[in-house]
């Protein structure tokens, strides 16, 4: 004799095994109470600080600052400290002008003029790779303030003797602003 499960028989089967199953499940779990004391909050490793600027190629100082002055006393040269620039010639639209005035950058703050003694201030920093150079003021185009950026950090120093630099100097308080295509001939 043939015997057939119904479909009654079938979902009583599948739902005593789905019990089980879930009953199973749920036995397994162990929960354990929250009482004060048996839980931490992880503790992250301790950081080294002593030696930080050893990262740094620098020693974790910076040689100029932004006010152009030298926080480091080891290297007291940006580059243009001890040199001397003629300036041959600057264009303003199309009008040149040839003043031939010689620059004396005596300090990493202070430049001179020709054979005046008297020290104008300039400033000479550096921006993720690219300098700025300010004149304030800058004798040889009619004591105006201006300044040049984005040019490379050792473009003064890979200038041999002779050779030009050309740099725009932008005036600092004319609007429209003014620029002033400058020739710098290194001697």
């Amino acid at each position: 004799m043939k015997r057939y499960i119904n479909k009654k028989n079938l979902l009583v089967i599948i739902s005593i095994i789905i019990g089980f199953l879930i009953g199973g499940l749920f036995s397994s779990c162990k929960k354990e109470p929250i009482t004060p004391g048996n839980y931490q909050a992880p503790v992250p490793p301790p950081i080294d600080t002593t030696h930080w600027e050893n990262e740094y190629t620098n020693g974790g100082t910076t040689p100029i600052n932004n006010n152009g002055n030298n926080t480091n006393t080891n290297d007291n040269n940006n580059g243009l400290v001890g040199t001397n620039w003629v300036v041959t010639k600057f264009l303003i639209g199309f009008s040149t002008t040839t003043p031939n005035d010689t620059i004396h950058f005596i300090s990493d703050t202070k430049y001179s003029v020709n054979i005046d003694t008297t020290k104008f201030n300039y400033t000479f920093y550096v921006t993720e790779g690219n300098a700025t150079i300010s004149f304030y003021p800058f004798r040889p185009i009619n004591s105006l303030n201006l300044t040049s950026n984005n040019i490379g950090y050792n473009v003064f120093k890979n200038v041999p003797i002779s050779q030009e630099v050309v740099l725009i100097l932008k005036d600092l308080f004319s609007t429209p602003t003014k620029q002033y295509t400058t020739t710098f001939k290194k001697i």
